[in-house]
């Protein structure tokens, strides 16, 4: 089996893979709705992208979003804005990984920052809790979300036990085999896809306002980039492995 043939099947593979993720295993905060839902299901196109460069990645975006409304039953709400954040996720990682070939420790400094400012927003968040608590956001099929303290508290206390996992990762996690280059697309990627463009999405097919939004999406940002930066850094540095002793 030559290279090119190895590399269509395990790029199929990590599309499914992506879109088992991110049809079928995702947490939808609150409860039954589709307003915030935290899960890895861009992983796999992530390291697609730094395996194979931004093209791949690109038209692997492409595959997994389409197929992923398919089979999950969405094309009702199928909005390009969607496809677009699978598009940019897909192609940035191996973009950035050959084009912005900063010194790793220059990474390390600025995940640190980013890491300190995720901080700071949820000890304000955990400070004054109505922020999160006074949301209520109109549904598709009418009433509102009121989202309680408890699980306002659980939230935010969650958010910042995964940024300090990430602050202690950062710290001491050498600078090698890119590590901290590929945390610093985990969260500025996940940044730009779902707090500042998915609530643009959600607010033209929902209605539902843009600033509403916001509190929820800062929140669960740094959850999920702790679990794709761990689990990325790892996949890479194994795969890279396993093709260099092939």
């Amino acid at each position: 089996m030559n290279n090119r043939t190895q590399k269509l099947i395990f790029t199929g593979l990590l599309i499914t893979i992506g879109i088992v993720l991110s049809q079928f295993l995702s947490i939808s905060i609150p409860p039954q709705t589709t307003i915030i839902r935290i899960g890895i299901g861009y992983l796999p196109l992530m390291l697609i992208s730094l395996l194979y460069g931004p093209m791949i990645g690109l038209a692997s975006g492409i595959i997994q979003d389409v197929l992923g409304l398919t089979i999950g039953g969405g094309l009702a709400y199928f909005h390009f804005g969607f496809l677009l954040n699978a598009m940019i996720i897909g192609f940035m990682p191996g973009f950035l990984l050959k084009y912005l070939p900063l010194k790793d420790k220059t990474y390390k400094i600025i995940n640190i920052v980013i890491a300190c400012l995720l901080a700071i927003a949820g000890i304000i968040l955990l400070i004054d809790i109505s922020i999160i608590t006074d949301v209520t956001l109109r549904l598709e099929v009418g009433g509102t979300i009121d989202l309680g303290k408890t699980l306002a508290y659980i939230l935010v206390s969650s958010s910042l036990f995964a940024v300090l996992l990430m602050l202690t990762f950062v710290i001491f996690r050498k600078p090698q085999n890119n590590n901290h280059q590929i945390i610093f697309f985990v969260t500025s990627l996940l940044f730009l896809t779902s707090v500042i463009l998915t609530p643009i999405w959600v607010s033209q097919l929902f209605g539902h306002p843009y600033l509403i939004q916001l509190p929820l999406r800062i929140i669960k940002l740094p959850l999920e980039a702790m679990l794709y930066s761990i689990l990325l850094v790892r996949l890479y540095v194994l795969v890279k492995r396993l093709q260099t002793n092939r």
